[in-house]
């Protein structure tokens, strides 16, 4: 059982460092095309799911620790 509860959150950990990464990298390299207006709201809106991202995996690593 204990390996299960490790594997998934190793999922967790892996998903969330991949994902507020990869919104991190999109935020910072916008198309050229894109408003001035719509490139501050994607940056906005791509930079809270990377901090959520983050706050997930810090809540699964402090998770893991004390596991």
């Amino acid at each position: 059982m204990e390996l299960v509860v490790s594997s998934i959150f190793f999922a967790f950990i892996v998903l969330g460092l991949t994902f507020g990464l990869s919104c991190l990298i999109y935020a910072c390299l916008l198309p050229a095309d894109l408003s001035p207006e719509r490139k501050m709201e994607v940056r906005i809106e791509f930079g809270i799911f990377s901090a959520g991202s983050f706050a997930m995996l810090a809540v699964m690593l402090f998770a893991m620790c004390y596991h």
